[in-house]
């Protein structure tokens, strides 16, 4: 059970100060894992429990686990991915410091920015990954005030598109290769940086997510 009035995730902590009740009700509302969420057709959310390692995407399937990290003197933040396919095989990834901005703010541009990536390059089958309980509900929930949010609503629009997703949150402990993608943009200038070919700093989890690919 979620208790308090802020919700740590990662290296950041998530301030409902402000926040209006029946948001901040919501978002600390108590949850038994493993759950299924729905919403609409052809999307489900799954929250895991914290002992499960990263696992490959069904055959056909792609996956994405995304990080983020704001750095709390500067609030300068970075959002990171990695992109990997059935059988676990390096896609793509990228990260791209996006400037300044708050601990939920950079959460919602880094599922934004996944779904409008895999869109792009026209992943139809696509699973997302990342550890910020608190977007997950409001990305899947259907409470009015969640989807004013402006960020929420274009999520909500891409996510209504003609493909399959599944949504998970996972602990950080299985969030590895986003997290060190999202490290390695820490101290950047603002930019985006894409790689097609993995990076030397991630080989050694991806081994270990996928050992038999080395």
């Amino acid at each position: 059970m979620v208790t308090g009035e802020s919700i740590c995730s990662g290296r950041s902590t998530l301030s409902f100060e402000g926040m209006a009740k029946e948001v901040r009700d919501f978002l600390l509302a108590s949850v038994e894992e493993p759950m299924l969420l729905r919403y609409g057709v052809g999307v489900v959310g799954v929250m895991r429990g914290p002992l499960e390692r990263w696992k490959c995407p069904p055959l056909g399937w792609v996956k994405i686990n995304v990080d983020v990290s704001v750095n709390i003197r500067d609030r300068r933040a970075v959002i990171g991915g990695v992109i990997q396919d059935g059988s676990g095989s390096w896609v793509f990834g990228y990260f791209w410091v996006i400037g300044r901005c708050s601990a939920l703010v950079v959460e919602l541009w880094a599922i934004y920015d996944a779904f409008r990536r895999a869109w792009e390059k026209s992943f139809r089958f696509l699973e997302i990954e990342f550890d910020c309980l608190e977007v997950v509900r409001m990305i899947l929930g259907k409470l009015e005030i969640c989807m004013r949010h402006a960020l929420v609503a274009e999520i909500k629009t891409l996510m209504s598109r003609d493909w399959h997703l599944s949504i998970i949150h996972i602990h950080r402990e299985c969030n590895g290769c986003a997290d060190r993608m999202v490290a390695l943009g820490r101290g950047q200038d603002l930019v985006l940086m894409e790689f097609e070919d993995p990076l030397v700093e991630l080989l050694d989890m991806l081994e270990e997510e996928a050992p038999s690919l080395f």
